[in-house]
């Protein structure tokens, strides 16, 4: 009889969980060690000074999207009651004082 799946035996085949993909990372260190030979011979930078104003503001703005995360808009929205209290309202709670002086 073939054995079913979840039976509590594990992994029914195929590689085991958290195998990394073989081509997937070669392919980035291949790309990496081409990127840094690249930019470290200077060939980068004198390829950029040799575009036009716009099509240099492109490549620019492409290259910062891999070395700066992308910032993203925060809505903070307040609900319930908003109970502002001073500093020494607060102290006052937290020491037991019933009065603040």
């Amino acid at each position: 009889m073939a054995r079913q799946k979840n039976d509590g035996r594990g992994r029914m085949g195929g590689r085991q969980k958290g195998t990394p993909n073989k081509t997937t990372s070669n392919l980035r260190e291949i790309l990496a060690e081409q990127w840094k030979a690249y930019h470290e011979s200077g060939q980068f930078a004198d390829d950029l000074q040799k575009l036009d104003p716009q099509a240099r503001a492109i490549i620019m703005e492409k290259y910062v999207a891999y070395l700066a995360p992308k910032m993203k808009s925060v809505d903070l929205a307040v609900t319930g009651d908003v109970n502002v209290k001073t500093i020494e309202e607060r102290l006052a709670e937290l020491t037991g004082e019933d009065e603040v002086e």
